[in-house]
C-alpha cells in the first residue's frame, strides 16, 4: 500500500491505508458466521477501556443464539464482559440502538424529502467529504429535511454509516514516529492523565454530531461515537419536532471521518423496548478452552484474544411472551493494544522536544497544526484512490 509523509512539529505524519481496529462479532444463522458488527475499536489501551452494544438480526429464533468475538488484525485483545439482551418488538418492524444503548422499534421509516442523493435510500452507495468545503475548520456540515407525521412531537433519525480509516492511519504513523520511544507512548496511555484526556478529547471531537432547527436557532440533539471502520452501523438518535410538516436536520462532523449510507426518520409512536437478559450457557476459546467465567461478568479477569484466535459464546434461547419478532443485541467490553509497527526510516525526525512522546502529546493539544498535517496529506491519498 502507497504511504504518504509530511513533517509538523517534528513529527511526519504517514497516512497509510490499513484496516482499523477492534475485534469482530458474528452470529451463527443456522448455516454459517455472519458478520454483524465490531467492539470498542476506539479502546486502545486499559485507560480507554469501554463497552459497546451491537444487534445480531441474523440469529435464529427458537434456538440457542451463538455469538463469536474474533480477532483478525495484528493487536491483542482483552475480553472483559459479553453479554446478550433480547427485545421483543412487532413483527414487520426493526430494531436500532441509540447512543445510550436503547433498543427502538422502526416500523414506517421514511426517506427525506431534501438531502444529498446519496443519503435518499440504504443502497451502499455513501455520502462522503470531498474535503473543499471545510473552510480552515476542519469540518463537514451536511443539512437535510425530513418529513414529520402528526400528530407526533418526537421520533427517531435513523442513520446507516461507517467511519472511515483517516485516525487509524494517523495512529500508525505515530508508532512509526515513536520508533524506540513506542513502549514509553503505550505507558503513558495507561498511566498519564493527560495523555488519556487528550485521546478521550480526540474521541469525541470524530462523533458525529445532530442538530435539529427549532424557532431559528440549532439546538443539539446527540450524537454517535465512532465505533467501526469495516462494517456500517445503525443508529438512532431521538428528534423533537415543534409544528410543521417537515423538520430541517443539521450533520456535523470532523472531516472525512465519516461516510453515510442512509438517514430515515420514524415516527411511530414508541418507547424503549423492554431489555431481557439472556443468560450465558458457554464461552470456548479457539487455543485456551471455557473462558465462561472470565467474560461472564465486568471484573478484574479478562480473556485475551491475538490473532487468528476467537471465543466462541452459546447464550440460551429467547421466547416471545407477546408473539411479537425476537431481536438480540451483544454487549462487550474490554480494550486493545495494537501490534507496534517496525519504525520507518523516513519517519525519523527531528525535535527540539525533551521526547518524541511529549512532542505528540504536543501535536494533539493543537488542534490547527495537527490536523494540518493529517488533511494535507489524506487529500493526497483520497485523490489516489487509496481509500
Amino acid at each position: 500500500m502507497g504511504q504518504q509523509a509530511t513533517s509538523v512539529s517534528g513529527l511526519q505524519v504517514h497516512t497509510e491505508v490499513t484496516g482499523g481496529s477492534c475485534p469482530f462479532i458474528y452470529v451463527w444463522d443456522g448455516a454459517r458466521y455472519v458478520l454483524e458488527g465490531e467492539t470498542f475499536g476506539t479502546a486502545v489501551g486499559k485507560a480507554l477501556e469501554t463497552s459497546t452494544r451491537c444487534t445480531l438480526p441474523a440469529a435464529l429464533e427458537g434456538h440457542e443464539l451463538d455469538v463469536r468475538i474474533s480477532n483478525e488484525r495484528p493487536e491483542t485483545h482483552y475480553i472483559n464482559r459479553a453479554t446478550v439482551t433480547a427485545y421483543e418488538a412487532p413483527r414487520g418492524s426493526a430494531v436500532y440502538l441509540d447512543e445510550a444503548k436503547h433498543a427502538w422499534a422502526v416500523a414506517h421509516p421514511l426517506q427525506p424529502l431534501n438531502a444529498p442523493d446519496e443519503l435518499r435510500r440504504r443502497d451502499g452507495v455513501f455520502w462522503r467529504s470531498d474535503l473543499s468545503s471545510t473552510k480552515g475548520d476542519y469540518r463537514d456540515v451536511v443539512e437535510l429535511t425530513v418529513p414529520r407525521e402528526r400528530p407526533a412531537a418526537q421520533g427517531s433519525l435513523i442513520i446507516r454509516a461507517i467511519n472511515t480509516h483517516l485516525f487509524t492511519s494517523v495512529y500508525e504513523s505515530v508508532f512509526r514516529y515513536l520508533g524506540d520511544e513506542s513502549l514509553q507512548f503505550v505507558y503513558a496511555l495507561e498511566h498519564d492523565p493527560d495523555l488519556v484526556k487528550l485521546i478521550r478529547d480526540w474521541i469525541v471531537e470524530s462523533a458525529l454530531r445532530v442538530e435539529v432547527l427549532q424557532d431559528g436557532s440549532w439546538r443539539a440533539v446527540g450524537e454517535i461515537m465512532p465505533e467501526a471502520d469495516e462494517v456500517p452501523i445503525s443508529r438512532i438518535v431521538r428528534i423533537p419536532c415543534s409544528g410543521g410538516d417537515s423538520v430541517r436536520i443539521r450533520l456535523s462532523m470532523l472531516a472525512d471521518t465519516w461516510k453515510i449510507d442512509a438517514v430515515e426518520v420514524d415516527w411511530t409512536s414508541s418507547a424503549p423496548l423492554e431489555e431481557h437478559n439472556v443468560p450465558m450457557v458457554s464461552a470456548m476459546h479457539s487455543k485456551r478452552g471455557e473462558v465462561t467465567e472470565m467474560v461472564r461478568s465486568t471484573d478484574r479477569s479478562y480473556a485475551m484474544l491475538l490473532p487468528g484466535e476467537w471465543i466462541d459464546l452459546r447464550f440460551e434461547s429467547y421466547a416471545s411472551q407477546s408473539g411479537g419478532r425476537v431481536t438480540y443485541a451483544l454487549e462487550s467490553g474490554g480494550y486493545l493494544y495494537e501490534w507496534l509497527p517496525a519504525p520507518a526510516a523516513e519517519a525519523r525526525a527531528v525535535s527540539d522536544a525533551p521526547s518524541k512522546v511529549e512532542c505528540v502529546k504536543a501535536l494533539l493539544r493543537n488542534r490547527s497544526v495537527f490536523l494540518e498535517g493529517v488533511f494535507a496529506r489524506w487529500k493526497e491519498v483520497r485523490a489516489s484512490g487509496r481509500e
